[in-house]
């Protein structure tokens, strides 16, 4: 058994190109440097989702009189397009926001509208349970800012032309 526990750590060793002795530091160290690499990760998925987020303000368009940012992202995580409601709202004074991503393989909405339009009637929170049922999900929210999950990835499209067509009513 100990022969046996000296050459798991032997190779071991030899996987972290270094001694026996110095295993536990060196898987330390590693962790250490994996923590980091995934915080500067982190930081640059935000960076890009910024610039697409910043690309998508100027594509803007009107629906029923309404400014409307309707979109699809690519693998965007949900907490990222939560903050993608806040950016909104402090870039466009009168409008609502429909976003759709796929992450991890499960379709994630958000919905974000600002305060003008909330007093106008319309609601995030109800916006987003009758989008999210197109893609098997429910959801729910404040006047001004919903999210949602769902099932079916395939129809994350369909759920935008949905909002889309809501908001024409």
């Amino acid at each position: 058994y100990i022969q046996h526990q000296k050459e798991m750590l032997d190779q071991l060793a030899a996987q972290l190109s270094t001694a026996p002795e110095q295993v536990e530091e060196r898987v330390a160290a590693l962790q250490s440097e994996l923590a980091q690499t995934r915080k500067q990760a982190a930081q640059l998925q935000r960076q890009v989702a910024k610039q697409s987020f910043d690309d998508l303000l100027g594509r803007l368009e009107q629906v029923n009189g309404k400014q409307a940012l309707i979109a699809q992202l690519d693998d965007v995580p949900p907490d990222t397009l939560r903050e993608m409601t806040d950016w909104f709202r402090n870039a466009v004074s009168s409008g609502v926001m429909v976003l759709g991503s796929v992450s991890d393989g499960k379709p994630q909405l958000v919905v974000a509208v600002t305060d003008d339009l909330t007093k106008n009637g319309v609601h995030a929170g109800n916006l987003i349970k009758q989008i999210a049922a197109v893609i098997g999900g429910g959801g729910g929210g404040r006047p001004t800012m919903a999210q949602a999950g769902g099932k079916d990835a395939s129809k994350l499209g369909a759920a935008l032309a949905e909002a889309r067509r809501l908001l024409s009513h």
